[in-house]
């Protein structure tokens, strides 16, 4: 299980350790790992005395499956809850018919809002059974029932054996009770709101029918077809040819090529050479190249051999070497593209179109024929692409995500491949500089992003501004290259330059209270005392527990020598909130509330209070901190409030 993830306890530090963890897990998800993949489905029956009994095998959902999601709905209209569950893996869905004989009645409701929202989210649901010990049932609508699924919005009810309605209630979500009286068990309801009565909806003809199958896994084969529906441009792949030469693919002006990579000792990878070989002539009329690259190591028995095996095929297409940093890419892009990822088996064969972007990856021999039939892939518009790419004809609901070339490059970075993901962002840049075919689908401020992240990993801050300013240009409301400048602007001393960033992340995202306080912060330092307590005012009107800014805010308006600005009793009220949401364990908070009760002209509470800030500083060996308290402490003790010059008013 995943630890519960940290709140404010902790700082960046466990924040950070926790983000790591999940990278693992994840990790390990993508490695083919699981939660609960070897446990079977559970079903528990609530047999009315407060006691659960498993009966998941005598119903039959104690599935091996590595289920996620069940909701229920009465699919076939005949009373009975049918289960839909769907899975991790396969079977990805299972539709599970109750056909289990009861006798037992029910009701189904479909509420209409009316002065509410339409579909009656919220609406509480009473059903009062006939009878001296009737029964009272409650359901209630929500928009959400279950982890990532939604059951039926009909209200099913079942009632047991003999039993009638002798009241429908509803509490509708604008808080009106309605009363519907009695109806008849047995049959579904129409119930809109104002209406008073409940109306009998007409049954439903299902015309499709489902019959009981159980799930055959498909033969195991070495062969493997991955259509790519998006613009991923893949790394430029750099080789020496057995000719000893530097070459690199793609080529200018070279049409689709196909990179295969082989083996010596792979006899289905000698047989794809042959049949490459072969039928040469098809894949130039398609206008395909090939590149083998040889993954054996490079020396010197190696060389010869590999060499000497493709003379004598008579390999028609260019042939050479691919080193650890070719199939460190390849291997990157292969991972990317897969959630559930394997390493990359031999033969593996990568097809790329003019521009160096991947049209679809082969495991196993690629057929000669359908790497003819996919080369015209990249000519096709994003709608066609993706239907190309589609296992079988269909039409969207949603417009399904689609990856982008950066995450090749996170997949590097995260593999601790830096030089190659630097390479490859620069790649990408000049794609999107130069305006190639399809950069448009390619995120160049993320992009630009994520080239300063690097160079401010390398200590070369001046690039990395570069950068950041490049990703702003490009996208004015990118949030990180904004809070990065913004943070590295703060920490150079250029307040004014913070503040702007910041302002600009605020336009953005109002609600943004981070962004807010900083902003505010930075103004403070740049001397605009005036607009961060202004900020500092909005950011706790939107997030009143919001402990830096209480304190920031509190701490001007106790200690500010202007009187138009000063104002004890909020700066009293917000150190407060600053002290409680500390639990009074921060001597920075207790100083500023110590100072506002000065200004306020409490001297007893406020030298009570420092002394206990104080206390803090000492147990913690904060000389500074507590050298600052104890200047306060003999101010309070002449009966004089802590005044403190606007230059310093940053503290």
């Amino acid at each position: 299980m995943a630890s519960q993830a940290p709140a404010t306890a902790g700082g960046r530090a466990a924040t950070r350790d926790y983000r790591k963890a999940w990278l693992a897990v994840n990790s390990l998800l993508n490695d083919g790992r699981s939660w609960s993949g070897h446990e079977r489905n559970c079903c528990y029956l609530n047999i009315g005395t407060r006691r659960w009994v498993d009966v998941s095998a005598i119903t039959g959902l104690d599935l091996a499956d590595d289920a996620r999601a069940v909701c229920a709905s009465d699919w076939d209209h005949d009373g009975d809850l049918d289960l839909w569950i769907s899975n991790r893996n396969g079977p990805r869905a299972r539709f599970l018919r109750n056909d289990v004989p009861s006798g037992n009645r029910w009701i189904a409701l479909q509420l209409v809002g009316v002065r509410c929202n339409r579909d009656a989210i919220g609406a509480r649901v009473t059903v009062q059974l006939s009878g001296a010990n009737g029964r009272s049932l409650r359901r209630t609508i929500y928009a959400g029932d279950a982890f990532v699924s939604q059951s039926s919005r009909r209200l099913h009810f079942g009632l047991g054996p003999q039993a009638t309605i002798e009241r429908l209630t509803v509490r509708w979500p604008d808080g009106q009770v309605e009363d519907f009286g009695a109806v008849d068990v047995d049959a579904a309801y129409r119930v809109e709101q104002g209406s008073g009565q409940a109306e009998p909806l007409p049954g439903v003809a299902r015309a499709v029918s489902l019959l009981p199958s159980s799930p055959q896994l498909p033969e195991a084969t070495a062969k493997a077809r991955i259509p790519i529906a998006s613009s991923l441009w893949l790394p430029r792949i750099d080789f020496e040819t057995f000719a000893g030469q530097r070459a690199s693919v793609p080529e200018a002006d070279s049409g689709a090529t196909l990179i295969t990579l082989w083996s010596r000792s792979c006899r289905p990878c000698l047989a794809e050479l042959s049949a490459l070989k072969r039928e040469a002539d098809q894949l130039r009329a398609a206008g395909v190249n090939v590149v083998a690259l040889c993954v054996d190591a490079a020396d010197g028995e190696s060389t010869a051999a590999a060499r000497q095996h493709m003379e004598k095929l008579g390999f028609p297409f260019r042939a050479g070497w691919a080193d650890g940093d070719t199939l460190d890419k390849l291997e990157a892009v292969h991972r990317t593209v897969l959630d559930m990822q394997r390493p990359l088996p031999l033969p593996a064969s990568f097809l790329i179109d003019s521009d160096g972007r991947l049209i679809a990856i082969y495991k196993g021999p690629a057929s000669v024929e359908q790497v003819c039939q996919d080369a015209p892939a990249e000519k096709l518009d994003v709608e066609a692409r993706r239907a190309w790419a589609a296992a079988f004809d269909s039409r969207w609901s949603t417009r399904p995500a689609m990856l982008d070339s950066i995450e090749i490059a996170y997949t590097l970075f995260n593999g601790g491949f830096n030089a190659a993901t630097r390479e490859y962002l620069k790649q990408l840049d000049e794609v999107a500089t130069e305006r190639r075919k399809g950069y448009e689908r390619l995120d160049h401020a993320e992009v630009l992003y994520f080239r300063g992240a690097m160079r401010r990993a390398e200590k070369k801050l001046d690039e990395a501004l570069d950068f950041w300013q490049r990703a702003i240009a490009v996208a004015p409301a990118h949030v990180r290259a904004n809070r990065d400048l913004a943070q590295v602007y703060f920490a150079r001393g250029q307040y004014s330059e913070s503040a702007r960033r910041w302002q600009a992340l605020v336009a953005a995202a109002p609600g943004d209270t981070v962004a807010r306080n900083e902003w505010a912060r930075s103004l403070q330092r740049a001397g605009d005392v005036t607009g961060a307590v202004q900020q500092w005012r909005e950011t706790l009107r939107r997030d009143p527990g919001r402990a830096e800014a209480a304190n920031s805010l509190a701490w001007i308006l106790a200690t500010h020598p202007d009187d138009a600005i000063a104002a004890p009793e909020e700066a009293i009220r917000w150190a407060r909130v600053a002290c409680e949401e500390t639990a009074n364990r921060s001597p920075q908070a207790l100083r500023t509330l110590s100072a506002a009760l000065a200004r306020g002209g409490d001297f007893a509470a406020a030298i009570e209070v420092a002394e206990r800030s104080l206390a803090l500083d000492q147990a913690a060996g904060a000389a500074q901190s507590a050298a600052l308290t104890e200047s306060a402490l003999a101010r309070y003790r002449q009966g004089t409030a802590l005044i403190v010059p606007q230059q310093d008013a940053s503290r």
